[in-house]
């Protein structure tokens, strides 16, 4: 079974492409679309113009704002670089300062284990007749 489906009909031949009839211009209507189009051209070049304005203004904020960004950026880079100098500096203080500490704290232990008396010593303090006897008596006499 073939498929027959109807070709559309011909146009007719009122419907053929036929140019508008031609009307005559007068010279005012011509004055005025030369007018509207001088007044086009002119408005075009306007903005053209102040769009180039814009592109330039806008390329002298991004230059300016490179500018301040490079100079924050340096800013920053000397601030981090003190701040690592501080704190490298505090490092060391704080390591001395525990060393001194250290030392200080050996040298109270030490010096808490020579004052720690022996049985023997403590019998010498008791006699009243021995001479360490008497200088401890005379350093620390209870009155």
């Amino acid at each position: 079974m073939a498929d027959t489906t109807p070709s559309p009909p011909p146009p007719p031949a009122s419907a053929t492409f036929d140019p508008p009839p031609f009307t005559p211009v007068n010279r005012f209507e011509c004055e005025f679309v030369l007018i509207c189009y001088q007044q086009l051209t002119e408005s075009q070049t306007e903005l053209l113009a102040r769009i180039q304005g814009m592109k330039q203004e806008v390329q002298k904020w991004r230059s300016t704002l490179d500018t301040q960004v490079k100079a924050y950026k340096v800013d920053i880079l000397e601030l981090k670089k003190e701040l690592n100098s501080e704190l490298n500096q505090l490092r060391i203080e704080f390591k001395e300062l525990n060393t001194n500490l250290q030392v200080q704290q050996n040298s109270l232990t030490s010096g808490r284990r020579n004052l720690i008396l022996h049985p023997q010593e403590v019998h010498l303090l008791m006699d009243s007749s021995s001479p360490l006897s008497l200088i401890f008596n005379e350093r620390f006499a209870f009155t």
